[in-house]
């Protein structure tokens, strides 16, 4: 099982509020993030593996917008 410190508190969060997390991922740390994307994966929202690498963090590939790339 995949856990860190933040996986607690993102399982309790609705999927709009994890959505809204990785929008502004900038106020967050990298842990939080990547508890974020665990708990869309276990959710089903979000493809195992389907994350690409950005230059500060991991984040799912659909959340990525046009042009961010």
């Amino acid at each position: 099982m995949r856990i860190n410190t933040y996986s607690q508190t993102m399982a309790k969060k609705s999927d709009t509020a994890l959505a809204l997390v990785l929008e502004e991922k900038h106020k967050y740390t990298e842990e939080a993030i990547q508890a974020v994307i665990w708990e869309l994966e276990n959710r089903n929202i979000i493809e195992k593996d389907s994350i690409i690498q950005n230059p500060s963090v991991l984040v799912p590939e659909a959340v990525v917008k046009e042009g961010e790339r």
